[in-house]
Protein backbone atom coordinates (compact mmCIF):
# COMPACT_ATOMS: atom_id res chain seq x y z
CA UNK A 1 0.00 0.00 0.00
CA UNK A 2 1.49 2.89 -1.22
CA UNK A 3 1.41 6.17 1.70
CA UNK A 4 0.75 9.83 0.22
CA UNK A 5 2.56 12.41 2.68
CA UNK A 6 3.38 16.02 2.53
CA UNK A 7 5.55 17.81 5.08
CA UNK A 8 3.84 20.39 7.06
CA UNK A 9 5.90 22.32 9.94
CA UNK A 10 7.82 19.78 11.51
CA UNK A 11 4.93 17.08 11.15
CA UNK A 12 3.87 14.50 8.63
CA UNK A 13 0.28 14.03 6.99
CA UNK A 14 -0.47 10.24 6.08
CA UNK A 15 -3.57 9.33 4.36
CA UNK A 16 -3.47 5.44 3.52
CA UNK A 17 -5.96 3.66 0.88
CA UNK A 18 -9.41 5.22 0.69
CA UNK A 19 -11.60 2.09 0.53
CA UNK A 20 -15.56 2.57 -1.07
CA UNK A 21 -18.22 0.42 -0.90
CA UNK A 22 -21.90 0.84 -1.59
CA UNK A 23 -24.52 0.99 0.96
CA UNK A 24 -27.97 -0.48 0.12
CA UNK A 25 -29.20 -0.72 3.57
CA UNK A 26 -29.77 1.19 6.86
CA UNK A 27 -32.08 3.97 4.50
CA UNK A 28 -29.11 4.47 2.22
CA UNK A 29 -30.03 4.10 -1.93
CA UNK A 30 -26.90 4.07 -3.84
CA UNK A 31 -24.89 5.83 -1.20
CA UNK A 32 -21.06 6.06 -1.70
CA UNK A 33 -19.46 4.68 1.94
CA UNK A 34 -16.13 6.15 2.03
CA UNK A 35 -13.60 4.88 4.67
CA UNK A 36 -9.54 6.25 4.71
CA UNK A 37 -7.10 5.17 7.72
CA UNK A 38 -5.94 8.83 9.57
CA UNK A 39 -2.31 8.80 10.58
CA UNK A 40 -2.47 12.76 10.81
CA UNK A 41 -1.59 14.11 14.00
CA UNK A 42 -2.81 18.13 13.44
CA UNK A 43 -5.37 17.98 10.91
CA UNK A 44 -8.53 20.46 10.93
CA UNK A 45 -10.11 18.09 8.67
CA UNK A 46 -10.56 16.39 5.64
CA UNK A 47 -11.44 17.54 1.87
CA UNK A 48 -13.40 14.81 -0.07
CA UNK A 49 -13.18 15.24 -4.33
CA UNK A 50 -15.37 13.59 -6.64
CA UNK A 51 -15.36 12.85 -9.78
CA UNK A 52 -17.99 11.27 -12.44
CA UNK A 53 -17.73 9.64 -15.60
CA UNK A 54 -20.88 8.76 -16.97
CA UNK A 55 -20.97 5.06 -19.80
CA UNK A 56 -23.11 3.34 -22.30
CA UNK A 57 -24.74 1.04 -20.17
CA UNK A 58 -22.99 -2.40 -19.66
CA UNK A 59 -19.89 -1.11 -22.02
CA UNK A 60 -16.92 0.76 -21.43
CA UNK A 61 -17.55 3.85 -23.66
CA UNK A 62 -17.50 6.83 -22.08
CA UNK A 63 -20.42 9.57 -22.30
CA UNK A 64 -19.55 12.35 -20.40
CA UNK A 65 -15.63 12.31 -18.71
CA UNK A 66 -15.64 14.20 -15.56
CA UNK A 67 -12.67 15.57 -13.40
CA UNK A 68 -12.31 15.78 -9.74
CA UNK A 69 -14.07 18.85 -8.25
CA UNK A 70 -14.57 19.39 -4.16
CA UNK A 71 -17.39 17.35 -2.84
CA UNK A 72 -17.30 19.00 0.45
CA UNK A 73 -14.96 20.17 3.31
CA UNK A 74 -15.24 18.43 6.57
CA UNK A 75 -14.38 20.49 9.41
CA UNK A 76 -14.10 17.62 11.97
CA UNK A 77 -10.43 16.12 13.04
CA UNK A 78 -10.16 12.41 13.37
CA UNK A 79 -12.84 11.56 10.99
CA UNK A 80 -12.68 8.42 8.82
CA UNK A 81 -15.66 8.02 6.93
CA UNK A 82 -17.32 10.17 5.36
CA UNK A 83 -21.15 8.91 3.25
CA UNK A 84 -21.92 10.24 -0.37
CA UNK A 85 -25.77 9.89 -0.56
CA UNK A 86 -25.52 12.20 -3.60
CA UNK A 87 -24.29 9.22 -6.02
CA UNK A 88 -26.98 8.15 -7.46
CA UNK A 89 -27.94 6.22 -10.36
CA UNK A 90 -29.15 7.24 -13.48
CA UNK A 91 -31.74 6.48 -15.74
CA UNK A 92 -29.35 6.72 -19.09
CA UNK A 93 -25.94 5.90 -18.02
CA UNK A 94 -23.76 3.59 -15.71
CA UNK A 95 -22.44 6.40 -13.29
CA UNK A 96 -18.55 5.72 -12.07
CA UNK A 97 -18.00 7.99 -9.09
CA UNK A 98 -14.36 7.98 -8.02
CA UNK A 99 -13.05 9.95 -5.01
CA UNK A 100 -9.90 11.08 -3.10
CA UNK A 101 -9.53 12.66 0.13
CA UNK A 102 -7.29 14.89 1.91
CA UNK A 103 -6.09 16.56 5.49
CA UNK A 104 -6.06 20.04 5.78
CA UNK A 105 -4.97 22.31 8.19
CA UNK A 106 -4.68 26.12 8.85
CA UNK A 107 -1.45 28.11 9.25
CA UNK A 108 -0.27 30.59 10.97
CA UNK A 109 -1.97 33.46 9.62
CA UNK A 110 -4.84 31.39 8.87
CA UNK A 111 -4.02 29.80 5.15
CA UNK A 112 -5.35 26.51 4.60
CA UNK A 113 -2.69 23.78 3.96
CA UNK A 114 -3.33 20.45 2.12
CA UNK A 115 -1.63 17.49 2.17
CA UNK A 116 -1.27 15.41 -0.70
CA UNK A 117 -4.58 13.73 -2.27
CA UNK A 118 -5.39 9.91 -0.75
CA UNK A 119 -5.08 7.33 -3.47
CA UNK A 120 -8.45 7.33 -6.09
CA UNK A 121 -11.16 4.92 -5.37
CA UNK A 122 -14.07 4.09 -7.31
CA UNK A 123 -17.45 2.23 -7.50
CA UNK A 124 -19.86 2.17 -10.51
CA UNK A 125 -23.24 2.52 -10.29
CA UNK A 126 -25.40 0.64 -12.86
CA UNK A 127 -28.13 2.13 -15.05
CA UNK A 128 -31.44 0.84 -13.15
CA UNK A 129 -32.92 -1.90 -15.24
CA UNK A 130 -36.44 -1.55 -16.33
CA UNK A 131 -39.08 -4.28 -14.77
CA UNK A 132 -40.41 -6.72 -17.34
CA UNK A 133 -43.79 -6.70 -18.36
CA UNK A 134 -45.84 -9.98 -18.67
Amino acid sequence: MKENKRAVGATYWFLLALILSVLLSAGYANAAVLSWVDNASNESGFIVRRKLTQFQPGTVTVVNAGTFAQLIQLPTANLQTYVDATAVADINFDNEYCYMVSAYNFAVGGALQESANSNQACLVIPRPVPPVVV
